[in-house]
């Protein structure tokens, strides 16, 4: 019989690798593809034995960072890549390429905000991503002479401690991230509270957020927590934190992670702006606002020390004319120029966002089209009322500007149509409570059509309050119910329904879109949350509007036509990109077109 070329081969000495615990070892080392890392997270979640396994594994590992590093013989690692050939391309090249290697592990002793996506990279176990192999290596042969075998042998077998912790002690594997996060949550109720953050009042106009299209992921810079604060440190902090606390941030970190990746990296620029300045307040001021009762109190704490902030930032003799008024002019200056302060700002941002489109003299969305762009002023004509004298909404300074954006927009066309497009923005957002679509009977216009409440308006304070605004809509209806719930409870009279609150009480087209456009794509809680508002006016047209919003749904006459989200996009004071709402992208721009002479 012929000798085979191939050689038998040979029983080896070690046991067979089990698959399972090889993933396990792939995942912790953050080996695994993103799709099969979160089916192992899943796995994780569901098992307590699996959990108890990679547990172990990683305890394991851990024991690397506490054994000493002996001294190696210059020609060590020579020596040590023969014995493992297919590690020689492991190996630096020079002292430089060391060198950076080593610049390029993170360290384990500071708090990093997780990527976007991808696996889980514990902190004990970041390191081997690079070096695993060849520490490995070597650490066998060292242990080999130090009886170090035993040892080992002894950690692997080694059983969970007995009693096992409770949940609430021994944090899960899915923990991780939230301990790695813990000194960016400090002050943090929830994500609503984080949302709160990213207005323009508080954090949502930071340098650190607003120019963070080109800077890489929110990375906590200049914020450095006591070199002390490991990561076992942490751990002991979390579980120091009441029951109710820490599934307040499980809550809070399963939430933030769960956002689409371009909010959440917004989000998360906002919460390392907030982590950052609570880092450079002072004891007591920082105190003051931890301290805080609850989500309200903590708000107007961060929005007082801010605006002491701010006022503090002002030239020196700003800030003595101001201290030098009354309570009230103070307040009305300071409310005036923090307003100017924000237009100027917004109007450079958006000029600097589209810059490329206005220098290529680009038409923008939806004043490419012909027939959308007709639409637009027309509703602006009818929402802000121009063409009833008597009736308008717009101050006489905003007519004109509106006059004037469109007149340009007409006769230069091309990248002109920025301006009105962000003009009539900008109005129908200050004006946005005005926008509420009139009932399909007759609409309250005046006290006559208020019912047995007539009397009650036709005199006093009421009638002073409420007459001008006669022969309105939505003026008049509103100020009689902003009137009527200045009172207490007692002395409020019965009033008719002043609006439409209900879907049969509205008119065409607007019934039609809600019934076909946008009743479909809610959820049932938004369903829910829709009809527990109806017969409220005027809550019931604005949940609609909100609810239309989120879903990218115009609302014929009472929201801009065209896409909601492509107009918050162009048009918004937010950024796209990183910071825009969930799939916001720029609408696609026609090609430029030549500039006019």
């Amino acid at each position: 019989m012929p000798e085979s070329p191939h050689p038998p081969p040979q029983p080896s000495d070690q046991p067979p690798q089990d698959p399972l615990e090889e993933e396990l070892v792939a995942y912790l080392d953050g080996e695994l593809p993103e799709d099969e890392a979160r089916q192992m997270e899943q796995r994780l979640a569901a098992d307590p034995e699996l959990r108890r396994r990679a547990l172990l594994l990683k305890k394991t590992y851990d024991l690397l960072d506490y054994l000493p590093l002996p001294e190696a013989s210059p020609d060590f690692t020579t020596r040590t890549l023969e014995k493992v050939p297919a590690l020689r391309s492991a190996a630096p090249s020079s002292r430089s390429d060391a060198a950076a290697v080593r610049q390029a592990i993170p360290s384990t002793s500071q708090p990093v905000v997780m990527a976007a996506t991808g696996p889980l990279l514990l902190p004990s176990t970041r390191w081997l991503a690079a070096w695993k192999q060849l520490w490995i290596a070597a650490l066998c042969l060292t242990l080999g002479s130090l009886g170090g075998y035993g040892l080992l042998t002894w950690v692997l077998s080694a059983p969970s401690p007995s009693p096992r912790p409770s949940a609430s002690d021994e944090p899960s594997l899915t923990d991780h991230r939230l301990i790695e996060m813990l000194p960016y949550y400090i002050g943090v109720d929830d994500l609503s509270f984080l949302l709160r953050l990213a207005e323009p009042e508080y954090f949502g106009d930071d340098p650190l957020v607003e120019h963070g299209i080109s800077r890489p992921p929110a990375q906590m810079e200049g914020f450095e927590p006591p070199s002390s604060t490991t990561f076992a440190q942490l751990v002991e902090e979390f579980r120091r934190l009441a029951p109710n606390r820490q599934a307040a941030l499980r809550e809070l970190d399963r939430e933030l992670f769960a956002q689409d990746p371009a909010e959440r990296e917004y989000l998360l620029r906002i919460l390392e702006a907030y982590a950052l300045w609570l880092s450079r307040l002072a004891p007591d001021q920082r105190r003051f606002i931890l301290s805080a009762g609850d989500t309200a109190q903590r708000l107007q704490r961060v929005r007082e020390i801010r605006e002491q902030q701010w006022l503090e930032a002002l030239p020196v003799e700003q800030q003595k004319r101001i201290r030098s008024l009354s309570t009230q002019e103070r307040i009305e200056t300071i409310r005036r120029l923090k307003r100017h302060e924000t237009d100027r700002r917004e109007s450079w941002s958006f000029i600097r966002r589209h810059a490329e489109e206005i220098a290529a003299n680009r038409i923008p969305w939806p004043f490419h089209d012909e027939a959308l762009r007709k639409v637009v002023v027309e509703f602006a004509r009818q929402a802000f009322q121009l063409d009833e004298p008597g009736k308008e909404r717009l101050t006489a300074n905003e007519r004109q500007r509106y006059v004037a954006a469109l007149h340009t927009a007409e006769q230069a066309g091309g990248s002109a149509w920025f301006s009105y497009g962000r003009e009539v923005y900008n109005l129908s957002r200050k004006y946005e409570r005005f926008l509420l679509p009139p009932p399909r009977s007759q609409p309250v216009l005046d006290h006559t059509d208020l019912g047995p409440a007539a009397r009650f308006f036709e005199k006093g304070r009421a009638q002073a309050v409420t007459a001008p605004f006669r022969g309105k809509w939505p003026e008049f209806a509103l100020a009689v119910l902003d009137y009527s719930n200045s009172l207490p409870p007692t002395e409020r009279p019965k009033l008719p329904p002043l609006g439409p609150a209900r879907l049969e009480e509205l008119r065409e087209p607007l019934r039609r879109v809600i019934e076909q456009e946008l009743w479909p794509k809610l959820r049932p809680r938004e369903r829910e949350a829709l009809t527990a508002v109806e017969g409220k006016w005027p809550d019931y047209c604005r949940e609609l509007r909100k609810w239309a919003a989120l879903h990218d749904v115009s609302l014929p006459g009472i929201m801009l036509p065209g896409s909601p989200r492509h107009w918050e996009t162009l048009y918004g004071a937010r950024l796209p990109g990183p910071g825009a709402p969930p799939g916001l992208k720029f609408p696609p721009f026609p090609p430029p077109i030549p500039n006019r002479k």
